[in-house]
């Protein structure tokens, strides 16, 4: 983190290594990748963080009616996905029934974004303590936006208030209702109105403009995009490393991130002016390793 540019916490997750795949470049990027992509590390929790509730449960309604996750959890059944974490966090039901209520508390509270990002890093140490220390390896990281890359992606106003006119009007009808994609929105947008939900709204609504928690290590920049549901993608997900190094000459450290936060910018205005990569606002993250102690 640099003296001359400061960067608020988009948040904080707990992943797990994954192996290097065979379409990363390993000229490039480590053994082991972190990353804050879903597609490429698993995170604690994971789309189950989405089912740990229910009507039937008596406590809260169920938040996975209004939100979308990817869809191969939506095959499994809610007895599955609450077997699955069970499993993962070495769980019996009455454990479960604790971590239920931990979560709605934390949510409530404003710590956490379900499904799996943390806003307080005290939040993300307390969780790791309580239900994953039995997992050897997580790493905890967290995610930082320069207040330039937050202004460049909400520029536009009147696209801001549509978001909030639909916002509220889902809301209205589903008060637990948190993950709003352009499918989800369609039928609350204002009447003869083409809208497109842009993730760049994200940006602003998740960080609360909290600086990033100074305590980490910086590993350096990732190139994330987001899908509408927290669900990010990153330039590793489409072998994109090389085509940076080669094409704009960016230079990537020993963790396999870019090193500086102009590069990362460069990178990536490259990344959405292609068509290699999701069709989504891509902008670069600070990525600060923790201690999950």
């Amino acid at each position: 983190m640099t003296k001359e540019r400061a960067y608020y916490s988009a948040g904080y997750l707990i992943i797990e290594k994954s192996d290097r795949g065979e379409w990363m470049d390993d000229r490039i990027l480590p053994p082991k990748i972190i990353s804050a992509s879903n597609c490429i590390c698993d995170s604690f929790p994971d789309a189950w963080g989405l089912n740990l509730w229910s009507p039937r449960d008596g406590d809260v309604q169920t938040v996975s009616e209004a939100a979308s996750w990817p869809s191969e959890s939506e095959s499994q059944s809610r007895d599955e996905i609450r077997r699955e974490a069970m499993d993962k966090l070495n769980l019996k039901r009455r454990s479960l029934n604790k971590l239920r209520k931990w979560f709605m508390r934390e949510y409530e509270a404003k710590n956490i974004q379900i499904p799996n990002i943390f806003l307080s890093l005290h939040t993300a140490k307390e969780f790791h303590r309580m239900y994953l220390q039995h997992i050897p390896g997580l790493e905890l990281i967290g995610m930082g936006f320069s207040k330039e890359t937050i202004d460049k992606h909400r520029k536009d106003e009147k696209r801001d208030q549509m978001w909030q006119v639909a916002s509220n009007r889902l809301r209205s009808e589903i008060p637990d209702a948190m993950v709003f994609t352009e499918e989800r929105l369609e039928k609350y947008m204002p009447d003869e109105v083409s809208f497109k939900v842009r993730e760049d709204l994200l940006l602003g609504t998740l960080s609360r403009f909290e600086p990033i928690d100074p305590s980490g290590i910086v590993l350096g920049f990732e190139i994330l995009g987001n899908d509408g549901c927290y669900n990010f993608h990153s330039h590793i997900c489409n072998g994109l490393e090389t085509d940076l190094k080669e094409e704009l000459g960016v230079a990537f450290n020993e963790n396999g991130f870019i090193d500086s936060f102009e590069d990362a910018d460069r990178s990536a205005q490259y990344i959405n002016q292609g068509e290699d990569a999701e069709p989504c606002d891509w902008y670069p993250s600070l990525i600060m390793r923790y201690d999950a102690h």
